[in-house]
């Protein structure tokens, strides 16, 4: 079982904890992870004219990719309201 501690002071650093007291560093991982996505997002800006045509898979791609980043950040931004 994963147990997300509750400190809200502005020098925590968000960490889960599992029972072991072993850490998960999620927060740093999903950081990582959505620089890559916003460096990657940039290039492809940078590759498009706005009259670039795209197969109809890679639109689909680039349409869920948007589709699950905004889910994650309406979820995230749920849990800060909390």
């Amino acid at each position: 079982m994963i147990v997300k501690t509750a400190d809200k002071s502005p020098n925590f650093t968000n960490r889960m904890y599992k029972e072991d007291n072993e850490v998960d560093d999620e927060g740093n991982m999903a950081k990582g992870e959505l620089r890559m996505i916003a460096s990657r997002a940039q290039e492809l800006i940078s590759m498009l004219d706005d009259n670039t045509q795209l197969e109809g898979w890679v639109q689909s791609k680039i349409t869920k990719a948007e589709d699950y980043i905004n889910s994650v950040y309406d979820y995230m931004k749920g849990q800060k309201g909390n």
